[in-house]
């Protein structure tokens, strides 16, 4: 969950790491969950192992229908929002409607040797415009809300429109990046209360973040959730509960109705959660019959990693407006841990669907428990998808391990080009570095009959190690003998010289060809910006800057005098960023980066937005 920053207090920290993210509030003590060693490579002779199942269950519970809202009258609503007595104090200048730009610690493990992309600082034929940013999420709800970071974001794009989604605020843009509507907060788009009521002191019953976008392309629908957190009415302390707010776009039309769904996740008193536990790190995915979320669960009281979860519903009730029933799967362990951040693999628009094994839906992750680094990756299937709306207890879950993946570690830190750091000043703290990630699967997608996704990594060893990016092409199989597998087809690493690459991902065609690298780029010679580069069957040679950043980032963070881990861990710079093939033969794609817009007094990010032809 994304930090948010109230008043002057910290109202909550951060993790990171396969152990918990984010902490919600400063009392939690973040404790690393312990993994055994795992062998890193296949046992001699073996090139695969039988595939193992996890736990699938029927929950008593349903999905709850909250009602609909409209993405029309929302705007409007938004739009009317006018208070102007600086809800986001700092804000010197409204945004532009259109607006082109202006250009965790690692394991001291064995280094990967690698060859350099050229980092362009113009060329290529991406438009680039200003996307969400701090102010936008400060000021929503008429300023009732809170500085949030890192910057979280998420874009799919379907219909003729794209989404933006980052934290807590969301907009909607057409295929020249111009706005079709202000940026919308999530309170207001799941029917909830202000998160904060800055005339009388009070909390919300919820917080919203961790957000994610699916534009399902088999029935022209969005999907767009929001992971939540309870708050109490008087202090803004964690309650236990913990809700993912949903919604399904009602009719053909982008910005009309949508359904809204709650559905309360890992709640106090469940399995492994006697007091509480956070329903961390939420993913969503669709596949011909199913909806999807999966998330990270810890206990409050230890910190403990309890696994991965995950809740299955049927696509046909959602997009009907009926409550579905809800799948529970257990994924439990594979390869020597409890399995973390599965990332389900999304449909690109004109792709295909997995209709073996009664219609599948395919996931990877990392299987990185040590800090040590690995050569393997999990993949995982949900399988008889079709049966969701009629047997929905006979849906299956396998997992396997994809051998002879490309070494991968969680990166360094990464330092900052030097620059202006007012909120750093204030506090008599110097400039920090940017925390680089761990090293998990970032946004998957199914296309061509293949997996595609990236993980964050190490490359180069000793004083030229820096992040950098290791993309992963896998192919699912089925047989009768071992049952699930996976062989990988293409990977490579993605690195500039010198500087880091975070946060990556990769956007392909539905037909599998034509893929995309996007990230934040930074280190001592840029300010964190945004790239993205053509994959080619040579790997990437060329990188084109897209985002410019214009100075250091200086948001609360950074800086333990609002948050203790800051100069261990370093400023949070999000945990995801994303790019997705539109409708329209066009990339949609946003990154975090420092923004040349004027900034709110805690936090200095922003987001571009890349459009990039096919």
């Amino acid at each position: 969950m994304s930090s948010y920053l109230e008043k002057d207090r910290v109202a909550n920290s951060s993790g990171k790491g396969p152990a918990l993210r984010r902490s919600r509030c400063l009392a939690v003590i973040v404790a690393l969950a312990t993994f055994a060693a795992v062998t890193a490579t296949a046992p001699p002779g073996i090139a695969r192992q039988k595939a193992a199942a996890g736990n699938v269950s029927v929950a008593r519970s349903k999905v709850t229908l909250r009602g609909t809202v409209n993405i029309r009258q929302l705007a409007r609503q938004a739009s009317a929002a006018t208070r102007s007595d600086a809800a986001a104090p700092g804000v010197q200048a409204p945004r532009n409607q259109q607006r082109p730009l202006t250009g965790g610690k690692a394991a001291a493990t064995q280094g990967v040797a690698v060859t350099n992309a050229t980092l362009l600082q113009r060329g290529g034929t991406a438009q680039s415009y200003d996307g969400l940013d701090a102010a936008d999420g400060r000021r929503a709800d008429n300023g009732n809300s809170f500085t949030v970071e890192p910057a979280d974001g998420a874009m799919c794009q379907g219909g003729g429109v794209a989404v933006e989604y980052v934290n807590s605020v969301l907009q909607f843009v057409d295929g020249t990046g111009t706005q079709l509507t202000p940026p919308i907060s999530s309170t207001s788009f799941y029917g909830l209360p202000n998160a904060f009521d800055r005339d009388h002191g009070t909390y919300g019953p919820y917080f919203p973040g961790d957000i994610n976008c699916v534009y399902d392309k088999g029935t022209g629908r969005f999907f767009l959730m929001a992971w939540a957190t309870g708050q109490d009415f008087f202090t803004g302390a964690f309650t236990g509960r913990n809700v993912n707010f949903f919604a399904v776009q009602a009719t053909a039309d982008p910005l009309g109705d949508y359904y809204v769904y709650a559905l309360e996740a890992s709640p106090p008193g469940s399995p492994g959660c006697h007091s509480a536990c956070f329903a961390d790190h939420p993913f969503t995915a669709t596949d011909a019959h199913v909806y999807e979320i999966n998330y990270n669960e810890y206990n409050i009281d230890t910190g403990a990693f309890n696994g991965t979860r995950m809740q299955v519903m049927s696509k046909l009730d959602l997009e009907s407006g009926t409550p579905s029933p809800l799948v529970n799967v257990d994924p439990g362990s594979l390869g020597g841990g409890k399995l973390y951040s599965l990332r389900g693999g999304n449909v690109p628009n004109g792709g295909h669907y997995a209709f073996d094994n009664g219609a599948t839906l395919y996931f990877l992750s990392a299987l990185e428990y040590t800090g040590a680094g690995d050569t393997r990756i999990g993949i995982e299937a949900l399988t008889d998808t079709q049966k969701i709306d009629s047997h929905p207890a006979q849906l299956g879950f396998e997992k396997a391990i994809v051998y002879g993946v490309d070494y991968y570690v969680s990166p360094p830190k990464s330092p900052q080009k030097p620059g202006p750091t007012p909120l750093g000043d204030s506090v008599g703290e110097p400039m920090n570095k940017l925390d680089a990630g761990g090293d998990e699967t970032q946004p998957t997608k199914y296309a061509g009959g293949k997996l595609w996704t990236v993980i964050d990594t190490k490359v180069g060893s000793n004083t030229h190690a820096r992040g950098g990016l290791l993309y992963i092409v896998v192919e699912p199989a089925f047989d009768s003998v071992y049952g699930l597998g996976g062989t990988v087809s293409d990977q490579g690493y993605v690195a500039i010289a010198g500087n880091w690459l975070l946060y990556g991902d990769i956007g392909v065609k539905g037909d599998g060809t034509d893929p995309v690298i996007m990230s934040s780029v930074a280190g001592p010679d840029y300010y964190p910006s945004a790239a993205y580069g053509w994959i080619t069957p040579s790997g990437v040679s060329q990188l084109y800057l897209y985002g410019k950043g214009t100075r250091p980032q200086d948001g609360f963070q950074c800086y333990r005098a609002f948050d203790p881990s800051a100069r261990n861990r370093g400023c949070r710079w999000g945990d995801y960023n994303e790019i997705n093939w539109g409708s329209d033969g066009n990339y949609y794609f946003e990154a975090n980066y420092v923004t040349p817009r004027f900034r709110v007094p805690f936090a200095n990010w922003g987001t571009a937005i890349g459009i990039l032809p096919g």
